[in-house]
């Protein structure tokens, strides 16, 4: 493991030589080593870099208490993710996704409180997902919202090669590895709706369907908890500094065509 001095030594070299003032950061079990994570931190703080980075600590996000919440903000992470995956505690155990629920309320509390833009990442239709857990993990978003989450994004579950439940969907005949057709399928992994779904008790409309709710339920409960967020989203959309999920949708889907529409109006008058 490198030590937090040299890490520090790479981005300071980045930033002085190319001019790079923002890193995405992949490492998803720093943050785990609270030690390592604080002396980054201070270290940062210390060079005075005036860079900006994000990083996402799916692994084992509710570690994050307020102390480093703080300390990763006044260094220059201003958006944290979190990837619980399911609200489901059953679907947790069925991955083995060793998450405390109540704790990340909590952490997701201490990150809010610190400033930090906290963003979402979960999952719909994992083979044994029942409607039962979808709704669980609905609530849970809720939940987060409350807490303060600013941002989530659904994805609909595809299986990895070299994961359980990949050898399980083989095993099944689900996954068929006699033409390079799946493979090309996980590279629209991140669409919202990509052209499989491995749930066995959810239908594919089901599925659509419940990704459009889940964006409702995100974003409405979340301008119903802190109504100011909607004014700062429709500022975000008409000028263009899109922060979260919600932002892009909306400019992409809204105040573009929107835009497009006026321009080719003035051109034709």
């Amino acid at each position: 493991m490198r030590s937090p001095e040299d890490f520090v030594d790479e981005l300071e070299f980045l930033n002085k030589t190319y001019g790079v003032v923002n890193f995405d950061l992949y490492d998803l079990t720093a943050i785990i080593f609270k030690d390592w994570i604080i002396a980054m931190c201070k270290e940062l703080i210390h060079r005075n870099l005036n860079i900006s980075y994000q990083l996402p600590s799916g692994t084992r996000s509710e570690a994050i208490d307020f102390e480093v919440a703080s300390l990763l903000f006044q260094s220059g992470c201003k958006n944290i993710s979190y990837a619980p995956e399911s609200g489901s505690k059953k679907v947790l155990r069925e991955i083995k996704k060793n998450v405390k629920i109540e704790r990340m309320f909590t952490s997701i509390k201490h990150s809010n409180k610190a400033g930090l833009n906290i963003k979402l990442n979960m999952v719909i239709g994992f083979p044994d997902d029942t409607h039962k857990d979808i709704w669980q993990s609905f609530w849970f978003l809720t939940k987060c919202s409350w807490y303060g989450a600013n941002d989530a994004a659904p994805a609909v579950f595809s299986p990895y090669p070299g994961s359980q439940l990949f050898d399980r969907l083989v095993a099944e005949k689900s996954i068929s590895l006699d033409s390079d057709e799946y493979f090309f399928d996980i590279l629209n992994t991140y669409d919202v709706m990509p052209p499989k779904v491995f749930a066995k008790h959810l239908s594919t409309l089901s599925i659509k369907i419940y990704v459009l709710l889940f964006v409702l339920i995100f974003y409405g409960s979340n301008y119903l908890f802190r109504p100011q967020r909607l004014l700062k989203t429709i500022y975000n959309v008409f000028t263009g500094a899109e922060e979260n999920k919600i932002d892009q949708i909306l400019r992409k889907n809204l105040i573009k065509p929107l835009f497009n529409s006026f321009n080719r109006f003035k051109s034709t008058s």
